[in-house]
């Protein structure tokens, strides 16, 4: 993965994610560990609207609520992605 500095705000060990918060860019990633046989790192970057509501959650202590369904569509695209959205490279 990227050497960005990223902060990790939550992480989900069974699930394999961690929401990250990149201190340059302002900007929230979903990072999922995919594969099967192979594993490997796949950071969604996060809508305002998504973080904001991740955040809300965590806050709330209720941190699986909406990150564990992304997470899990996440995997389920790997490798190439959800269509339209924009991943860390």
């Amino acid at each position: 993965m990227n050497t960005r500095k990223m902060t990790t705000l939550y992480k989900n060990i069974p699930w394999m994610y961690s929401l990250l918060h990149d201190e340059a860019t302002g900007a929230y990633y979903l990072q999922v560990v995919c594969g099967t046989s192979a594993w490997y790192e796949m950071a969604l970057r996060l809508t305002e609207a998504e973080a904001v509501l991740f955040l809300a959650d965590v806050a709330a202590a209720d941190p699986e609520k909406h990150m564990t369904p992304l997470a899990k569509q996440v995997m389920s695209q790997a490798p190439t992605g959800i269509a339209g959205r924009e991943y860390l490279r």
